[in-house]
Parts: structure tokens; C-alpha cells; sequence
């Protein structure tokens, strides 16, 4: 039997992250942040919020109470994938590599292809990002987007990569949960932000999960990771000192297929 591949082994939920030492190195890592920043600054393809910025909009941002969200985020997609075809390249082509797996990116049904990457910019002495599993925010997706995601992809099971490209001085982890969506599921909206910035884990203890633990994973500039986003509850706590977090990604799913497909 041939040996299960990185990606696999994630998907069928043997293991639940993997570390990517040195995904790029620091001069790439520099070169990278630095093309990033330049057109994020000069580009209104971005979705702002108060504990920080994604770059181009992302597909959480399709939603049925947004008009003309899914045709905003097609654009914005097109533009971001036209403006850093090298820098998507790089990302990509080292990605396939180290997992030693071939992923495709996915394409709408309008034929037009999803945003690549998106970056990720956590504010420095903000509340971090809350607690949260994709799972948990994907009824809120428009319709007919979301019907066409499940068709293609398994969604319920999707992973994330995750790429760190400058790190705060200090917090900005990565906190994974030792609780999964097929164990306890709840929609967001019916939580409080109280309970969804406690690491002590009162969202999971007030619908009787009794023993609440978490681990922390500290990604260094140009390490990136791989794991479970759809199933495992998770947060990024609080960045403190002057630096942002910035981050990018993108989302990782078996298609109906049988091949593998990336998008954000």
C-alpha cells in the first residue's frame, strides 16, 4: 500500500497539524511582505475589520446579507490573482513540495477562479481573532455559493495552510483546541463575545464539555502550517508589542473528484 501523504493524513483526520520549518527563507519572506504591503496600500480589495484586515476579500465573505458579495469577491479575486501570479507561484509550487501532492485551484461555477491567497493582517494590541471553527460560519454563506462549494469540495473537512510572514513580539499563536466541530457544533452568532475571546474555554464548559485544554503553537517568520480549520476549534490570541501579525493562506479540500483544490 503506497505511504498516505501529508495532505491525507489531515483530511482523514489521523493527525491534526503539521510544521513546516523554513517554508521560506528570510530574504524570500522579506521580498514577500514587502510586494504584499505595497499593494495592499495602493488597492481597496480589502475587508477591514477592527482586529485587523484580509487582503483580498475572502470567501467567508460571500454572505446573504451582503449585496453583491459574491460578485465583489470575484473581482477582487481576479485582480489579486492577475497582480501576484509570481508570488502565488512561489507559494504554491513550495506547498506542493512539501506536502509532495498536487493541488488545483478551484474555479466557480462562473469559470472565473477563486482568490489564490489571502493575507491576513492582525492588528498589534487588539483582541486577536476569536474563537471559531470554518464550519461554524458557513450557514452564513449566500445560498446557492455554498450549495456549489459543498458539490465540489468536502467542505466539513477542509484544512488550512497557514504561512507567518512577520511576527509580533509577543503573543500572535496559533491555539488549537482539543475540541472538534463533529463533537461539539454551535453557530457563532448564538455565542458571546465574552465566551469567544476566553481561552479558558467558557464556550465549550456552558454546553457541558467538562475538560477544556488547548495547544499553542508559536509560528516563526517563514514557517508555515498545515491543519484541520473546518473541524478544530481554534484562535490566535492577542499580538502585543508594536508588530502586526501578518499571515497568508489559503483553504485546502478534497474535491468530489478525488483531486485536491485550493482556494480563499
Amino acid at each position: 500500500m503506497p505511504q498516505k501523504q501529508y495532505i491525507d493524513k489531515l483530511l482523514e483526520k489521523e493527525e491534526d497539524l503539521i510544521y513546516f520549518n523554513e517554508f521560506l527563507n528570510s530574504a524570500e519572506v522579506l521580498d514577500l511582505k514587502s510586494k504584499l504591503m505595497n499593494s495592499f496600500m495602493d488597492n481597496e480589495s480589502h475587508l477591514k475589520m477592527k482586529d485587523g484586515i484580509f487582503f483580498p476579500y475572502p470567501y467567508s465573505a460571500v454572505h446573504q446579507s451582503v449585496p453583491h458579495a459574491e460578485e465583489n469577491y470575484l473581482k477582487f479575486s481576479s485582480d489579486f490573482n492577475q497582480n501576484h501570479q509570481e508570488l502565488i507561484h512561489l507559494i504554491i509550487h513550495k506547498l506542493e513540495e512539501s506536502i509532495h501532492d498536487e493541488i488545483i485551484p478551484l474555479k466557480h461555477y462562473s469559470g472565473q477562479q477563486m482568490a489564490s491567497l489571502n493575507t491576513r493582517i492582525l492588528y498589534a494590541k487588539k483582541n486577536g481573532i476569536d474563537i471559531h471553527c470554518e464550519n461554524a460560519f458557513t450557514h452564513q454563506l449566500e445560498v446557492d455559493f455554498l450549495e456549489w462549494l459543498k458539490s465540489k469540495v468536502d467542505l466539513e473537512n477542509a484544512i488550512s495552510f497557514l504561512l507567518v510572514l512577520q511576527k509580533p513580539e509577543s503573543g500572535g499563536d496559533l491555539i488549537l483546541f482539543n475540541q472538534v466541530w463533529d463533537q461539539i457544533s454551535m453557530q457563532l452568532g448564538h455565542t458571546s463575545i465574552e465566551e469567544r475571546h476566553d481561552l479558558g474555554g467558557s464556550i465549550f464548559k456552558n454546553r457541558g464539555v467538562k475538560e477544556v485544554s488547548y495547544r499553542r503553537i508559536s509560528i516563526e517568520p517563514g514557517d508555515a502550517v498545515c491543519f484541520r480549520a473546518a473541524q478544530i476549534w481554534r484562535a490566535i490570541d492577542q499580538a502585543d508589542g508594536t508588530k502586526d501579525r501578518i499571515s497568508i493562506g489559503c483553504f485546502i479540500g478534497k474535491g468530489k473528484d478525488g483531486k485536491k483544490y485550493f482556494w480563499a
